[in-house]
């Protein structure tokens, strides 16, 4: 996302004290926030592709020892504490969270409904995108996503760290 000195990431916050000065300055702020599963944010990671690749190597021996940086790179993967900062300072309905699952379906109209809500969120006329356009936003890359294992994706799924998290982004 962009960074440009806003923390438009939510994987790099902002400071309080930006937030702050946002709230102060741009009372009105709208903000788009593009959510990953807390997993699948982790894996396109590429601080924790070299721990990730020990882990799948683990998981494919049998052993599934998990490196303690990797653990913690986990636990640092949750968008909702990173929004529950945000949230202190600008109400609920100023936020449009959109699934990146989504932006990658298959069905191209779904592409632009999304984005027909984010034009509607930001108050910004209609616009119909082409084809090519819409297939290009449902196929960006993910890189280290493609070369994980299955068996690795699922353990990483299932850890309860990443699951709670999970439940806790599903209701906000």
């Amino acid at each position: 996302g962009y960074s440009g000195g806003t923390g438009g990431d939510m994987g790099v916050p902002a400071s309080r004290r930006t937030m702050a000065w946002l709230r102060t300055r741009l009372p009105h702020l709208r903000l788009v926030v593009l959510v990953k599963s807390p997993a699948d944010r982790f894996m396109s990671n590429p601080l924790a592709s070299a721990k990730l690749s020990r882990f799948q190597a683990s998981v494919q021996a049998g052993t599934n020892a998990m490196p303690r940086k990797l653990h913690q790179l986990l636990l640092d993967n949750c968008y909702v504490e990173k929004l529950e900062a945000w949230l202190g300072f600008f109400p609920a309905d100023r936020f449009l969270l959109i699934r990146s699952e989504d932006l990658r379906s298959d069905d191209l109209r779904q592409r632009q409904a999304i984005l027909d809500e984010v034009h509607a969120f930001l108050k910004v006329g209609p616009h119909s995108y082409a084809e090519d356009d819409l297939d290009y936003l449902g196929h960006f890359k993910r890189a280290t996503n493609e070369s994980l294992a299955p068996v690795v994706r699922t353990t990483l799924n299932c850890l309860p760290p990443l699951r709670a998290c999970e439940r806790r982004l599903e209701g906000a």
